[in-house]
């Protein structure tokens, strides 16, 4: 493996143009992390660019798909949001409650299929007396910063 201590991870230095999204659906959004880029398009696929969990090696050729469409609910889309290794959604579901998602960049591929999680600390929001809803998740190395409302 690389030593992360004597060869630093290379992060791109300049813009660049990310090949390999498809060419027919358009950016909702973007966030981007520590050292990745993700972009939400408009049939709720997310698709990333830049240093994978599992290698420190950048993945700038061409983006890659981290989370098929139709999971997300992009007429309900709440928040999309990148912070440390990390891009959350969150989106209304048809029962009236928030969808938490967080997917990180594999280089896996495997890995990148299977990788969206619902959060543990959702469950305990959830069971909580004060009834709240999630607005957005910010993510830091050390931190995180979940932003509710009331219902």
């Amino acid at each position: 493996g690389v030593n992360l201590r004597s060869k630093p991870v290379q992060d791109s230095a300049y813009p660049r143009f990310i090949p390999g999204l498809p060419p027919n659906l358009s950016i909702e959004r973007v966030a981007c992390g520590t050292h990745h880029a993700a972009m939400l398009l408009e049939d709720g696929s997310i698709w990333a660019v830049g240093v994978a969990t599992d290698r420190p090696l950048p993945l700038w050729g061409e983006a890659v798909e981290i989370l098929a469409p139709g999971l997300v609910q992009m007429k309900e889309l709440v928040s999309f949001t990148g912070g440390f290794g990390r891009t959350v959604v969150v989106f209304g579901t048809k029962s009236g409650r928030r969808q938490v998602i967080e997917i990180q960049l594999w280089s896996n591929e495997e890995f990148r299929q299977n990788g969206a999680v619902r959060p543990s600390w959702l469950d305990w929001l959830e069971n909580q007396e004060a009834q709240e809803k999630v607005c957005s998740v910010h993510r830091g190395w050390m931190h995180s910063v979940v932003v509710t409302e009331e219902t």
